[in-house]
Protein backbone atom coordinates (compact mmCIF):
# COMPACT_ATOMS: atom_id res chain seq x y z
CA UNK A 1 0.00 0.00 0.00
CA UNK A 2 2.70 2.45 0.98
CA UNK A 3 4.73 1.67 -2.14
CA UNK A 4 1.73 2.35 -4.39
CA UNK A 5 0.89 5.59 -2.59
CA UNK A 6 4.48 6.85 -2.60
CA UNK A 7 5.11 5.86 -6.23
CA UNK A 8 1.89 7.51 -7.40
CA UNK A 9 2.56 10.73 -5.49
CA UNK A 10 6.19 10.86 -6.65
CA UNK A 11 5.12 10.41 -10.27
CA UNK A 12 2.65 13.25 -9.85
CA UNK A 13 5.33 15.43 -8.26
CA UNK A 14 7.39 15.12 -11.43
CA UNK A 15 4.64 17.13 -13.12
CA UNK A 16 5.00 19.65 -10.32
CA UNK A 17 8.65 20.23 -11.19
CA UNK A 18 7.67 21.43 -14.65
CA UNK A 19 4.84 23.56 -13.25
CA UNK A 20 7.16 24.98 -10.54
CA UNK A 21 4.79 23.95 -7.76
CA UNK A 22 5.72 22.43 -4.38
CA UNK A 23 5.71 18.66 -4.12
CA UNK A 24 3.18 18.73 -1.28
CA UNK A 25 0.50 20.04 -3.65
CA UNK A 26 0.80 16.95 -5.80
CA UNK A 27 0.93 14.68 -2.75
CA UNK A 28 -2.44 16.12 -1.74
CA UNK A 29 -3.77 15.60 -5.27
CA UNK A 30 -2.45 12.03 -5.17
CA UNK A 31 -4.27 11.41 -1.90
CA UNK A 32 -7.49 12.74 -3.37
CA UNK A 33 -7.13 10.60 -6.50
CA UNK A 34 -6.23 7.40 -4.62
CA UNK A 35 -8.73 8.02 -1.83
CA UNK A 36 -12.49 7.54 -1.71
CA UNK A 37 -13.15 10.76 -3.63
CA UNK A 38 -11.98 9.45 -7.00
CA UNK A 39 -10.59 5.98 -7.73
CA UNK A 40 -11.67 4.75 -4.29
CA UNK A 41 -15.29 4.74 -5.43
CA UNK A 42 -14.48 1.52 -7.30
CA UNK A 43 -15.19 -1.25 -4.79
CA UNK A 44 -12.86 -3.76 -6.47
CA UNK A 45 -9.94 -1.31 -6.39
CA UNK A 46 -10.68 -0.35 -2.81
CA UNK A 47 -10.85 -3.94 -1.51
CA UNK A 48 -7.78 -5.09 -3.49
CA UNK A 49 -5.41 -2.25 -2.62
CA UNK A 50 -6.82 -1.15 0.73
CA UNK A 51 -8.42 -4.14 2.50
CA UNK A 52 -10.58 -3.18 5.47
CA UNK A 53 -8.34 -4.89 8.04
CA UNK A 54 -5.37 -2.68 7.06
CA UNK A 55 -7.21 0.67 7.12
CA UNK A 56 -6.73 1.36 10.87
CA UNK A 57 -2.96 0.87 10.55
CA UNK A 58 -2.83 3.00 7.40
CA UNK A 59 -4.80 5.73 9.19
CA UNK A 60 -2.38 5.60 12.13
CA UNK A 61 0.65 5.93 9.86
CA UNK A 62 -1.04 8.79 7.98
CA UNK A 63 -1.75 10.67 11.21
CA UNK A 64 1.81 10.23 12.45
CA UNK A 65 3.09 11.49 9.09
CA UNK A 66 0.78 14.49 9.28
CA UNK A 67 1.98 15.39 12.78
CA UNK A 68 5.62 15.12 11.69
CA UNK A 69 4.95 17.21 8.59
CA UNK A 70 3.25 19.95 10.59
CA UNK A 71 6.15 19.89 13.05
CA UNK A 72 8.57 20.50 10.17
CA UNK A 73 6.40 23.32 8.87
CA UNK A 74 6.48 24.87 12.33
CA UNK A 75 10.27 24.62 12.42
CA UNK A 76 10.52 26.54 9.15
CA UNK A 77 8.10 29.24 10.27
CA UNK A 78 9.71 32.66 10.53
CA UNK A 79 7.90 34.67 13.24
CA UNK A 80 9.20 38.01 11.91
CA UNK A 81 7.88 37.25 8.43
CA UNK A 82 4.58 36.06 9.90
CA UNK A 83 4.11 39.22 11.96
CA UNK A 84 4.95 41.46 9.01
CA UNK A 85 2.20 39.83 6.93
CA UNK A 86 -0.27 39.13 9.76
CA UNK A 87 -2.86 41.69 8.65
CA UNK A 88 -3.06 40.40 5.07
CA UNK A 89 -3.00 36.74 6.14
CA UNK A 90 -5.64 37.35 8.80
CA UNK A 91 -7.95 39.08 6.33
CA UNK A 92 -7.59 36.27 3.81
CA UNK A 93 -8.20 33.64 6.50
CA UNK A 94 -11.29 35.39 7.82
CA UNK A 95 -12.72 35.79 4.31
CA UNK A 96 -11.93 32.14 3.57
CA UNK A 97 -14.09 31.16 6.52
CA UNK A 98 -16.75 33.88 6.45
CA UNK A 99 -17.66 33.75 2.75
CA UNK A 100 -18.37 29.99 2.57
CA UNK A 101 -20.17 30.19 5.92
CA UNK A 102 -22.35 33.03 4.66
CA UNK A 103 -23.10 31.16 1.44
CA UNK A 104 -24.05 28.04 3.37
CA UNK A 105 -21.31 25.91 1.86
Amino acid sequence: QAAVIIAFCRSLSIIGIYLKQPRVIFEIIGGIVLGPSAIGRDVIYLTQLFPSQSLPFLGLVANIGLVLYLFLVGLELDPVHLLSHARNAGGIAIMGIAVPFALGV
